[in-house]
Protein backbone atom coordinates (compact mmCIF):
# COMPACT_ATOMS: atom_id res chain seq x y z
CA UNK A 1 0.00 0.00 0.00
CA UNK A 2 1.17 3.49 -0.86
CA UNK A 3 2.42 5.57 2.06
CA UNK A 4 0.36 8.68 2.71
CA UNK A 5 1.83 11.99 3.76
CA UNK A 6 0.13 14.01 6.50
CA UNK A 7 0.09 17.61 5.36
CA UNK A 8 -1.31 20.69 7.10
CA UNK A 9 -2.74 23.32 4.78
CA UNK A 10 -4.58 26.59 5.28
CA UNK A 11 -7.58 27.23 3.05
CA UNK A 12 -9.94 30.13 3.62
CA UNK A 13 -8.39 30.87 6.98
CA UNK A 14 -9.01 27.32 8.23
CA UNK A 15 -6.27 24.78 8.90
CA UNK A 16 -6.81 21.28 7.57
CA UNK A 17 -4.74 18.16 7.92
CA UNK A 18 -4.79 16.20 4.69
CA UNK A 19 -3.45 12.79 3.79
CA UNK A 20 -2.06 12.36 0.31
CA UNK A 21 0.34 10.20 -1.64
CA UNK A 22 1.42 13.37 -3.45
CA UNK A 23 4.35 15.45 -2.29
CA UNK A 24 3.84 18.14 0.32
CA UNK A 25 4.89 20.77 -2.23
CA UNK A 26 2.18 19.62 -4.64
CA UNK A 27 -0.55 19.54 -1.99
CA UNK A 28 0.49 22.97 -0.65
CA UNK A 29 0.43 24.34 -4.20
CA UNK A 30 -3.11 23.03 -4.77
CA UNK A 31 -4.26 24.34 -1.38
CA UNK A 32 -2.75 27.75 -2.12
CA UNK A 33 -4.56 27.83 -5.45
CA UNK A 34 -7.90 27.05 -3.77
CA UNK A 35 -7.20 29.63 -1.05
CA UNK A 36 -6.45 32.25 -3.70
CA UNK A 37 -9.74 31.51 -5.49
CA UNK A 38 -11.66 31.79 -2.21
CA UNK A 39 -10.03 35.15 -1.50
CA UNK A 40 -10.88 36.37 -5.02
CA UNK A 41 -14.56 35.56 -4.55
CA UNK A 42 -14.73 37.01 -1.03
CA UNK A 43 -12.95 40.21 -2.11
CA UNK A 44 -15.47 41.01 -4.82
CA UNK A 45 -18.00 43.67 -4.03
CA UNK A 46 -21.58 42.70 -3.36
CA UNK A 47 -20.70 39.17 -2.21
CA UNK A 48 -21.23 39.76 1.50
CA UNK A 49 -24.96 39.08 1.15
CA UNK A 50 -24.37 35.80 -0.70
CA UNK A 51 -24.65 32.70 1.45
CA UNK A 52 -21.75 30.33 1.95
CA UNK A 53 -23.20 27.63 -0.29
CA UNK A 54 -23.48 30.02 -3.22
CA UNK A 55 -19.93 31.29 -2.64
CA UNK A 56 -18.67 27.71 -2.76
CA UNK A 57 -20.55 27.28 -6.03
CA UNK A 58 -18.93 30.44 -7.44
CA UNK A 59 -15.50 29.22 -6.35
CA UNK A 60 -16.15 25.82 -7.95
CA UNK A 61 -17.31 27.45 -11.19
CA UNK A 62 -14.26 29.69 -11.19
CA UNK A 63 -11.90 26.74 -10.75
CA UNK A 64 -13.77 24.71 -13.39
CA UNK A 65 -13.50 27.69 -15.75
CA UNK A 66 -9.71 27.77 -15.19
CA UNK A 67 -9.56 24.03 -15.86
CA UNK A 68 -11.51 24.33 -19.11
CA UNK A 69 -9.35 27.23 -20.29
CA UNK A 70 -6.20 25.23 -19.56
CA UNK A 71 -7.64 22.23 -21.43
CA UNK A 72 -8.36 24.47 -24.43
CA UNK A 73 -4.80 25.82 -24.29
CA UNK A 74 -3.51 22.26 -24.07
CA UNK A 75 -5.52 21.23 -27.14
CA UNK A 76 -4.17 24.22 -29.08
CA UNK A 77 -0.61 23.46 -27.96
CA UNK A 78 -0.97 19.79 -28.92
CA UNK A 79 -2.25 20.87 -32.32
CA UNK A 80 0.69 23.25 -32.71
CA UNK A 81 3.13 20.51 -31.69
CA UNK A 82 1.55 18.18 -34.27
CA UNK A 83 1.82 20.87 -36.96
CA UNK A 84 5.46 21.57 -36.05
CA UNK A 85 6.30 17.85 -36.08
CA UNK A 86 4.78 17.54 -39.56
CA UNK A 87 6.73 20.60 -40.66
CA UNK A 88 9.92 19.12 -39.20
CA UNK A 89 9.31 15.83 -41.01
CA UNK A 90 8.80 17.69 -44.28
CA UNK A 91 11.93 19.76 -43.70
CA UNK A 92 13.96 16.65 -42.90
CA UNK A 93 12.71 14.96 -46.08
CA UNK A 94 13.57 18.05 -48.13
CA UNK A 95 16.99 18.17 -46.48
CA UNK A 96 17.62 14.52 -47.35
CA UNK A 97 16.66 15.23 -50.99
CA UNK A 98 18.93 18.27 -51.08
CA UNK A 99 21.79 16.25 -49.60
CA UNK A 100 21.30 13.63 -52.31
CA UNK A 101 21.21 16.34 -55.00
CA UNK A 102 24.33 17.89 -53.47
CA UNK A 103 26.08 14.54 -53.59
CA UNK A 104 25.17 14.11 -57.28
CA UNK A 105 26.32 17.65 -58.07
CA UNK A 106 29.64 17.07 -56.30
CA UNK A 107 30.11 13.85 -58.28
CA UNK A 108 29.32 15.78 -61.46
CA UNK A 109 31.80 18.54 -60.51
CA UNK A 110 34.49 15.91 -59.90
CA UNK A 111 33.74 14.30 -63.27
CA UNK A 112 33.83 17.68 -65.05
CA UNK A 113 37.11 18.62 -63.32
CA UNK A 114 38.60 15.33 -64.48
CA UNK A 115 37.31 16.01 -68.01
CA UNK A 116 38.77 19.52 -67.92
CA UNK A 117 42.14 18.20 -66.78
CA UNK A 118 42.09 15.55 -69.51
CA UNK A 119 41.11 18.14 -72.13
CA UNK A 120 43.88 20.49 -70.98
CA UNK A 121 46.40 17.66 -71.27
CA UNK A 122 45.16 16.81 -74.75
CA UNK A 123 45.37 20.46 -75.83
CA UNK A 124 48.87 20.76 -74.39
CA UNK A 125 49.94 17.57 -76.16
CA UNK A 126 48.39 18.83 -79.42
CA UNK A 127 50.21 22.20 -79.08
CA UNK A 128 53.47 20.47 -78.17
CA UNK A 129 53.14 18.16 -81.22
CA UNK A 130 52.21 21.03 -83.48
CA UNK A 131 55.22 23.14 -82.42
CA UNK A 132 57.72 20.33 -82.88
Amino acid sequence: MEELNHIKVVIGGETYELMSADSEEHVQSVANYIDKKIKEIYRKKNTSHINHKLRVLFISLNIADDLFKEKEKNIKLESEVKRLKAQLTTSLEENAKMNEENKLLLENITYLQDELSRTKREIKEYIDNFES
